[in-house]
């Protein structure tokens, strides 16, 4: 996950992630995404401190789907919850 590899080594370059957060909500892409997909993508942003609402809304759609909750693991839970509360995203988006 290349937003997740930028965050790792503290990269941030915003017109990439803008342009990563764009791709990912458009034509469904989100639907492809795993569990793990999931969580890498909201903890990338957050630990860049880039909030993308748009990107935030459509993960957490995501996660509503049925079955997907059930197959997150513990460490994936905690990342997601943690990007959330780090952004300052809660019942708004």
């Amino acid at each position: 996950n290349t937003a997740w590899a930028f965050a790792k080594l503290g990269i941030r370059n915003d017109a990439l992630m803008a342009g990563l957060a764009s791709r990912t909500v458009q034509d469904d892409c989100l639907s492809s995404f795993q569990p793990e997909g999931v969580a890498s993508m909201a903890y990338a942003y957050a630990k860049l401190g880039i909030r993308n609402d748009a990107l935030m809304a459509g993960l957490a759609r995501r996660m509503l789907k049925e079955g997907f909750l059930c197959r997150l693991k513990a460490r994936e839970v905690a990342n997601i919850a943690w990007a959330f509360a780090k952004l300052g995203i809660g019942q708004d988006v």
